[in-house]
């Protein structure tokens, strides 16, 4: 039995477990004596994971992918939220609602500590099974964020492609569709972002912003694709469209200040973003 910890916002849930909160962000920056711009070169790992928040992105970078000659497996091609669909795997997103659920949680109320039990292992072994074998495939959910290290103990190490957002237009997306407050929004902002930093922190790996305008994403995007083991995408192939973003201002006269800790986390997920996108 694998005891995984997913710890740091102290929502409902996380309330229970204060003794488990991460430790302040800027101390765990001293941890790490990994070059932060030395990404891994994962070209022999076949399983690529996307990474990172609801509302972030995440959709347009797996779509992208798939154009790009990922095979997906069984996945979403559209939803209410997301005009392309969320290119998820609905078993392994109802595998990550079920591991939540049994450690006290949800995905807007991340428990405190991941436990997985032998029955999300007996699933997710199923789940992999399903994919081919004889080709790059690779799947994406925000919560593999939170579940992480089950995954690593069944497949090994990935390769990982991530993707942020502006906070104010993450959490503004989320009070459209869910109802949640622009507070809660900002927590579960930098939870979910904090273990995509977290993971970085141990092994690099590209990170793109779906702030960026359409043509600097591509650029990037299509410098990243071969050192993953997919194939450039050209104009007309392109999943991402100014189109599929909305809420683009935050900065306007309505958008609230950033706490501390979340201005704090964007600045450096910026730095590794716009850092890597200057490299030739």
């Amino acid at each position: 039995m694998l005891l995984l910890f997913a710890r740091g916002w102290r929502g409902n849930c996380l309330s229970r477990h204060a003794a488990c909160k991460l430790p302040p962000f800027r101390n765990y920056k001293k941890q790490t004596r990994r070059n932060p711009m030395q990404i891994t070169n994962d070209s022999n790992h076949p399983v690529i994971s996307v990474l990172g928040m609801h509302r972030s992105g995440t959709s347009c970078l797996t779509g992208s992918l798939q154009l790009a000659g990922l095979d997906l497996g069984p996945h979403s091609t559209w939803n209410r939220f997301n005009q392309r669909g969320n290119r998820e795997n609905p078993r392994v997103n109802d595998l990550h609602d079920a591991l939540l659920e049994a450690n006290g949680g949800c995905w807007y109320e991340p428990p405190a500590r991941i436990r997985w039990q032998r029955e999300h292992f007996e699933t997710a072994m199923d789940i992999l099974s399903e994919y081919p074998e004889d080709r790059r495939w690779g799947f994406k959910d925000p919560k593999i964020l939170i579940g992480m290290d089950g995954w690593r103990a069944l497949i090994g190490e990935m390769t990982h492609v991530g993707i942020y957002r502006h906070p104010v237009l993450v959490a503004r997306s989320l009070h459209q569709r869910n109802k949640l407050t622009m507070e809660h929004g900002f927590n579960l902002w930098w939870h979910y972002n904090y273990l995509l930093l977290r993971e970085y922190q141990r092994s690099p790996f590209p990170m793109l912003s779906f702030d960026w305008d359409e043509k600097k994403f591509h650029d990037r995007l299509n410098r990243i694709l071969p050192e993953i083991g997919l194939n450039p995408l050209g104009e007309e192939d392109r999943f991402f469209t100014d189109e599929l973003r909305h809420h683009e201002d935050p900065n306007d006269n309505e958008a609230p200040a950033l706490p501390e800790k979340v201005a704090e986390l964007y600045a450096e997920l910026c730095r590794i973003g716009e850092a890597q996108a200057a490299e030739h």
